[in-house]
């Protein structure tokens, strides 16, 4: 899987990195949002959102295209699922 979304997904490589620190986070999975936080960084994600994307942060930084990548990502770390909404 991460290899698809590393080199054959469509997602521009910091919206990417936006869904996998949302799940990163929602997961707990500490490493990888240390990795991801920094990939994002490389990928020119301004550091607002990085931040945006904590549990405590706020998505009034993020794009609407953003906001619904990390909506549809938090939905998913948790029900293994997502609604159409």
């Amino acid at each position: 899987m991460s290899r698809y979304g590393r080199s054959v997904s469509s997602l521009y490589p910091g919206l990417r990195e936006l869904a996998i620190l949302a799940t990163a986070h929602e997961l707990g999975q500490e490493y990888e949002v240390d990795h991801h936080s920094a990939a994002a960084a490389r990928a020119g994600v301004d550091h607002a959102k990085v931040v945006a994307v904590t549990p405590a942060g706020s998505l009034d930084a993020l794009t609407p295209a953003e906001r619904c990548a990390v909506e549809f990502a938090r939905q998913a770390a948790h029900t293994r699922s997502c609604d159409d909404e």
